[in-house]
């Protein structure tokens, strides 16, 4: 991002290309596009959870049935 707007720069883009206003709107544009992304990111939670959980208990089932009581238990 900061090399693109370095190189957007007047002084530096007139010694880098003597007429090319296409490669200036090129570059103007990826860096337009750069910032809205940068934009994005910064505001968006990607792990941001909406939605509401059930206030009742629930009561878990026995998973293992009768196999192996004895495995990773106090018995």
């Amino acid at each position: 991002f900061f090399f693109g707007l370095w190189l957007v720069l007047p002084f530096i883009y007139r010694k880098l290309v003597a007429n090319g206003k296409f490669a200036y709107g090129a570059l103007s544009a990826a860096l337009a596009i750069t910032v809205i992304a940068l934009a994005y990111a910064v505001f968006n939670d990607p792990q941001e959870i909406n939605g509401t959980l059930d206030a009742a208990q629930v009561q878990p089932k026995d998973a293992t049935g009768s196999d192996w009581p004895a495995y990773g238990r106090t018995q």
